[in-house]
């Protein structure tokens, strides 16, 4: 088997997992509870687990592919997905919460150093995100495009080959894994706007006393009609 964080270079593992290798032992300190007592000679690593699936959620690619790049086969890297997948969602408490106390005063200062509104404390948006066609009740999850989606308030951008419940339970660890980045600072932040520069608001006057409203209509404008 074998490991890409002896194999590769620092650079080399971020381009493929999105974290750094310090991160990626953090992650793999997180999930012992993943690893699982074969009773064989070679069991395979918990590191090569977490790697599987992040290597899965970074790229989308299947795990048929992801399998030939680790040399385990397709059923093993869908077990160990799937163990190291219920391990992450349970955390998911830990890194998804709604800011409070300082944190609050922190997101706010912030998200007015990034565009100019200083009382806001954060944007949210949904997307249909494509998956397979459920076995049980597919009408339930037919979007308005005619195919099997789950709407939640994200960006993801390409089709879940899985089960619903694994599609949900692999969003909810991206989106956990996402704050973790952050926490660890291994995901780059948005570059400041400058909210003097007319030309980031497309036309719309914010004036001195912007209220929600007009907060609304400039990040429709900014971050979604282009």
């Amino acid at each position: 088997m074998s490991n890409p964080l002896e194999d590769l270079r620092e650079e080399e593992i971020f381009a493929r997992i999105r974290f750094w290798p310090d991160t990626i032992y953090f992650i793999v300190d997180l999930c012992p509870a993943a690893a699982r007592d074969t009773g064989r000679c070679f069991a395979i690593p918990l590191v090569l687990c977490v790697l599987s699936y992040l290597r899965c959620l970074a790229t989308g690619a299947f795990q048929l592919t992801v399998g030939d790049t680790v040399n385990l086969s397709h059923p093993t890297v869908s077990r160990v997905c799937r163990q190291v997948g219920q391990v992450l969602s349970a955390l998911a408490d830990r890194y998804i919460c709604f800011p409070s106390g300082d944190r609050v005063r922190q997101v706010k200062q912030q998200f007015g150093a990034m565009a100019g509104f200083p009382n806001v404390v954060g944007v949210i948006d949904c997307t249909h995100l494509t998956i397979k066609k459920p076995s049980a009740n597919p009408e339930d999850y037919i979007g308005r495009k005619g195919v099997p989606t789950i709407n939640v308030q994200a960006v993801l951008r390409r089709k879940l080959n899985c089960s619903q419940e694994r599609a949900c339970m692999n969003i909810r660890n991206c989106i956990t894994l996402h704050n973790l980045g952050i926490d660890r600072r291994d995901i780059d932040t948005v570059d400041p706007i400058d909210p003097n520069d007319n030309t980031h608001y497309h036309g719309v006057d914010v004036g001195d006393n912007i209220d929600g409203r007009a907060a609304r209509e400039y990040v429709i404008r900014m971050y979604f009609e282009r």
